[in-house]
Parts: structure tokens; C-alpha cells; sequence
């Protein structure tokens, strides 16, 4: 939470622009919400939250807030309310609210009344954007049900026509309550969180014409626990698969505890930099991983890692020794991960049958301590 002089301190700064912009008479001097907006947004910047949950001041279409590109655009249920701005009927309100939706965003509405439901869809498919709807009837994409109430909330379910269902407590009471919680579950649900266990989908992909490039995975683990839990999750999306895992460090981490779970699971590792913020020297990491005995090579330029990988399952692949076409692990910091996706990007644009074309989402580079 910001504390109070963070706060002073932000909204101080952003006051001084707002008061220059004043001077401009085609702009003006913004709002208390505009101002207030800007601060939150400076700040979260230099916080590097890794989500943050901006909520619209008035419609969505023309407000100061929809300046973001976001994960997932919520829109609650649509009513009458603000008309001598937003619109004299409800179609119109949803059109201003649908405003927020962005090209290839999910959106996740509770809307009841079919005219903004409607309305919302249209600016969905505008946008090439997943529409989903969640409501207590059997129309809705998910359908939530209301459960025992208590003194200290509240219990709903929610389902879909799939067989999928989840059970959730508030310690909230009252529908509209249950409402927006089920609205909250599903837009949360629909968040992808960069670099923790994201799949570069290549020759073991789902997709009809599926890359000649084995999967990557890229995951920020950069602590023993983060890294037990990774091989757990890599032999059970991936069972009995060869794994080429590319690992860099920061200093002060601890990577020979961290070998300690990756060792067992890769078949070979290179080690490499991660990235130009403290990095740990290449030269211990590869003696840790030798002395796990691990078949290791160092090649310093993440780049170089990436296509010395790739050589080595192409090889594997090709000498047919193993029932599973190799996967790439790439693991140990952020700043590493950085610097892979950048090369994949490059390496995509090139070719685009190259490793890491199917592009499934961006890095944000955040402090490792």
C-alpha cells in the first residue's frame, strides 16, 4: 500500500505537470480524478507491480483511465446511470463502456439487460476480442449459484456448460456482492502472468501446423523452492521428455540450491548471462552444476544459449535415441528471460516458422533483489 508521503510526494509531481498543462488553453487544467489517475499510474510504474486493477472513473470510452492496454477488460452489469454523459439508454452506455475493450482482449461481462449484452458482443467481435458473460442463467458463459449464507459472508459456485465448476466464500453478503465476485473470478481466470511456466509452443504444440522448432518454456523461478516446483510442473505437463534447460543467475542468489532440483531433470545444461544487472559470473555456475555432475556448457550471449539449444535438440530429435522430441527450459531470472524473449521475437520475425513464433504474451523486467 502507498504510504502517505509516497503518496504527497507522487501527487506533488504530478500537480507541477498539471499546473503547466493549465497554461496550454486547448487543454486546460485536468480533473481531480485525471490528476489522481496520472499519480496511481506513476507510481505503480515505479513500484513494478506485476498487475495492477484500474477501475473507470465514468463509462470507459473517453476516460482518462483508458489510456491502458489491458489483460482483461471487465465490464459489471450496465444500467442507467450518468445519462447526461454517457447516453439516455442503456445500448448507449454500453457502447461508451465497450470503449475500454482492446484488439485481442478478453472481456468478461455480468451484463443482464440483452441490449447491452448485445452491444457489448458487437464490440467484442469489432476487436477480434473472446466475449464472455457470467450470470445466473443458463445463457451466460459462466453461470454462478448462489450457496448457504453465514454471519461471515457467503458461499457461490460457478460453472460452465463444460463440466467445469469452482466453489468460493466472500466475506461479503448480498447477490450484487456475488455478482461481482463471479465477474472478478472469471476476469482473473482469463490473466496471464509472463515468464511463470509460459510456452513457447513449437513442434509439441496444439495448433494446426504446429513450428519445426521444439517447445520452450520460460519460467522466472530464481529460488530452490520456485525451482521444485517447476521440475514438478515440467515432468507433469511433459512426462518422460528430454530437457535442454538454459539457466543464468543475478548475484546473490543461491544457484547451486537452485541446481540442486534442475540438475535431475535436464539432460543438458547451458549456462549463460542474465542480463547486464548483476549478473552471477558464468564461471561458478557451470563448476556448481559439474560438480552435481551435470553435462554443462557455458556460452556467455543468451542468444547463443538459445541457438546452442536448439542445436542440441535438433540432434536429439534427429538421432531418434528417445521416444519424445526435446523441450527447452529456460529458468533462473527475469533478466534472463528477457533477453530469450527478445531473441525468440528476432528470430520469429525472421522466420516465422522459427523457435518461439507463437508469441504468447510480453516481459516486464522486475527487481530479483
Amino acid at each position: 500500500m502507498i504510504s502517505q508521503s509516497e503518496f504527497a510526494e507522487t501527487l506533488d509531481e504530478v500537480r507541477r505537470h498539471a499546473e503547466e498543462m493549465a497554461q496550454d488553453p486547448e487543454i486546460g487544467l485536468p480533473t481531480e480524478f485525471e490528476t489522481k489517475t496520472a499519480a496511481a499510474f506513476l507510481w505503480f510504474a515505479r513500484s513494478c507491480c506485476d498487475f495492477a486493477v484500474i477501475e473507470v472513473g465514468m463509462g470507459g470510452r473517453l476516460d482518462c483511465t483508458n489510456v491502458v492496454v489491458p489483460e482483461v477488460a471487465v465490464v459489471t452489469n450496465v444500467a442507467l446511470d450518468h445519462t447526461d454523459r454517457l447516453g439516455k439508454t442503456v445500448g448507449e452506455i454500453a457502447w461508451d463502456k465497450g470503449g475500454i475493450i482492446k484488439r485481442g482482449c478478453p472481456v468478461v461481462t455480468a451484463a443482464t439487460d440483452m441490449t447491452a449484452v448485445c452491444t457489448l458482443r458487437e464490440a467484442a467481435q469489432d476487436m477480434d476480442a473472446e466475449f464472455i458473460r457470467v450470470g445466473d442463467d443458463d445463457w451466460a458463459t459462466y453461470r454462478y449459484s448462489k450457496g448457504e449464507r453465514h454471519d461471515m459472508g457467503q458461499v457461490f459456485r460457478l460453472e460452465t456448460a463444460g463440466g467445469w465448476s469452482q466453489t468460493y466464500e466472500i466475506a461479503m453478503l448480498g447477490s450484487r456482492q456475488v455478482q461481482n465476485a463471479a465477474t472478478a473470478a472469471v476476469g482473473m481466470a482469463k490473466v496471464k502472468l509472463p515468464g511463470r511456466f509460459e510456452i513457447r509452443e513449437g513442434k509439441h504444440g496444439p495448433g494446426p501446423m504446429p513450428t519445426k522448432e521444439p517447445d520452450i518454456i520460460l519460467d522466472a523461478a530464481h529460488n530452490p523452492a520456485a525451482a521444485a516446483q517447476l521440475v514438478e510442473t515440467v515432468r507433469a505437463v511433459y512426462p518422460d521428455t528430454p530437457v535442454i534447460a538454459v539457466v543464468g543467475f543475478t548475484r546473490g542468489h543461491d544457484a547451486g540450491a537452485f541446481l540442486d532440483e534442475i540438475v535431475p531433470l535436464a539432460q543438458a545444461i547451458i549456462v549463460t548471462r542474465a542480463g547486464t544487472f548483476k549478473p552471477a559470473p558464468g564461471e561458478d555456475v557451470v563448476m556448481a552444476a559439474r560438480s552435481r555432475h551435470a553435462w554443462v556448457m557455458e556460452r556467455e550471449d543468451p542468444t547463443e544459449a538459445i541457438t546452442r539449444a536448439l542445436e542440441i535438440a535438433h540432434m536429439e530429435s534427429r538421432s531418434g535415441d528417445t521416444a519424445l522430441d526435446p523441450i527447452i527450459l529456460v529458468t533462473g531470472s527475469f533478466y534472463l528471460l528477457d533477453e530469450v524473449i527478445r531473441d525468440l521475437r528476432h528470430r520469429a520475425a525472421v522466420n516465422p516458422t522459427q523457435a518461439g513464433s507463437s508469441m504468447m504474451g510480453s516481459m516486464d523486467i522486475k527487481d530479483e533483489g
